[in-house]
């Protein structure tokens, strides 16, 4: 059952890191410098008596940093119920792991698995919840990126503290 758990593990922590990326994108910077030109441009403009045409407030860019027209409202919030249920998830499935697990030292069948976490409970809980903010705040920053993985830290939160929480029911 170990290898089992250590290869979940490992497996869930390598697609963890695959979905950060390293890589960056592409800046036109064309389109940047016409634009700040364009900006100068209506500055010194606006002491002026007459007022800019509309193709002159148009910027290059198709959404425009400089526009006439406004921005359509997000059609669908960050922050759903999937977030929450998947986030809410993790941590529930967290505390539930530190809870068993602190049972069971309590009790002398067992110890604490990760070397890196303390075994106090105290320790225990600041470690979990530290961890759940760092993926629940990831999560939303990939969510806000209209990333499609957003989901992968709060999964492998959970699946990793599923693990946690069997092995306490095991010797439970």
């Amino acid at each position: 059952m170990k290898k089992l758990e250590c290869t979940t593990l490992g497996l869930m922590l390598g697609l963890a890191g695959w979905t950060c990326s390293a890589q960056s994108i592409y800046v036109p910077f064309e389109q940047i410098e016409h634009d700040a030109q364009l900006q100068t441009s209506m500055i010194a403009d606006a002491g002026d008596s007459h007022s800019l045409s509309p193709e002159t407030l148009t910027s290059s860019y198709a959404s425009g940093f400089i526009s006439s027209h406004s921005i359509p409202a997000a059609t669908h919030p960050l922050l759903n119920q999937t977030y929450f249920l998947l986030n809410g998830l993790n941590l529930g499935m967290a505390l539930a792991d530190v809870g068993l697990t602190q049972h069971c030292i309590a009790d002398h069948r067992c110890k604490e698995g990760n070397p890196m976490m303390p075994s106090s409970q105290a320790g225990q809980i600041g470690i979990s919840v530290g961890l759940f903010a760092y993926g629940a705040g990831t999560s939303y920053w990939l969510k806000k990126h209209k990333s499609k993985v957003w989901w992968t830290p709060p999964a492998v939160g959970v699946v990793s503290h599923i693990i946690g929480v069997a092995s306490g029911l095991r010797f439970h």
